[in-house]
């Protein structure tokens, strides 16, 4: 609300946490819960604050979560509840297993698009060293429509820029078509 808004701008916070209830239905609508929680950090970091993500209880949301930006995260994919004199040697143990140029899951490269259609920046690669032309490589998706309308996305940023209706529409109608390929893997 208002008041929590307020407060996050106006007093002297370091962090804001994600809570996992906002990322809960990320299975059922990922386009939504991937875009709230890249507004979410998005948010955090203009008000110069980091962005730590709860309930991270799979790789793809880790995945996800470390694509949109957090600065770190909390949840069983990470790691278990564990007693205080264990902490060190998990610290030592853990692997992180995300790479942030080439997404592994269908989250990842949601994030990704996110990102990419959020995020000021001119740098446009070619499509075929995009990372989500390779996810999509890696996925069988090459030759099909999911590919075809992402290499439609660059000539749409070309010709009227991120924020002209028919690059919205289209990028909106990729995010949605890539998250149907999450449902019917589940």
């Amino acid at each position: 609300g208002y008041g929590s808004l307020q407060r996050l701008r106006n007093l002297p916070f370091r962090a804001a946490k994600l809570d996992h209830s906002l990322i809960d239905d990320v299975r059922a609508a990922p386009v939504q819960s991937i875009s709230f929680a890249g507004a979410l950090i998005q948010l955090a970091h203009d008000l110069e604050i980091e962005a730590v993500a709860g309930g991270l209880e799979s790789d793809d949301l880790v995945e996800a979560a470390a694509v949109l930006g957090a600065n770190a995260g909390q949840g069983y994919a990470l790691g278990r509840p564990m007693p205080p004199e264990m902490v060190a040697g998990w610290a030592r143990a853990f692997a992180w297993k995300v790479d942030l140029r080439a997404p592994r899951t269908t989250l990842g490269a949601l994030a990704m698009v996110w990102c990419a259609s959020h995020r000021s920046g001119d740098h446009q690669e070619p499509v075929e060293m995009c990372p989500i032309t390779r996810f999509l490589e890696r996925h069988g998706h090459i030759g099909g429509s999911l590919d075809a309308a992402h290499r439609a996305l660059p000539q749409l940023v070309a010709r009227e820029g991120r924020h002209g209706p028919r690059y919205r529409t289209a990028i909106r109608q990729f995010q949605r078509d890539l998250a149907g390929t999450l449902k019917a893997s589940v």
